[in-house]
């Protein structure tokens, strides 16, 4: 029998970053560190989890961009200033906006790796 491989990469050294907002077609993100924005250009896939472990948010990277100095808040990205506050605020934050585009399932039923 052949063994089935993940489509998708969950090693943490494939980890981008905290998303802080989705909407109905797009998810911003920000970046855990500037060098992991020097390996992405824009219309790279990204996958972002799902409700469940097995479930992924399929998205292309729309554009990146830099904010000095200012909270999560402050630039209107979330509501919520509770969330905010767990997002230090001291440096500034290399956003990425990311248009969804699918879902995929590591797991549905018995089936592996639906689309």
């Amino acid at each position: 029998m052949t063994e089935v491989k993940n489509i998708i990469s969950t090693d943490m050294d494939d980890y981008i970053g905290r998303v802080v907002s989705v909407d109905t077609n797009r998810a911003l993100i920000i970046a855990e560190s500037p060098e992991i924005i020097q390996k992405l250009t824009v219309s790279d896939l990204v996958a972002i989890s799902g409700n469940t472990p097995q479930e992924y948010l399929i998205g292309l990277i729309e554009k990146v961009k830099r904010t000095l100095g200012s909270t999560v808040n402050d630039i209107g990205l979330i509501d919520d200033a509770e969330e905010d506050a767990e997002i230090s605020n001291d440096v500034g934050y290399d956003i990425i906006q990311v248009a969804l585009i699918g879902t995929n399932w590591d797991l549905l039923g018995g089936v592996r790796s639906v689309s």
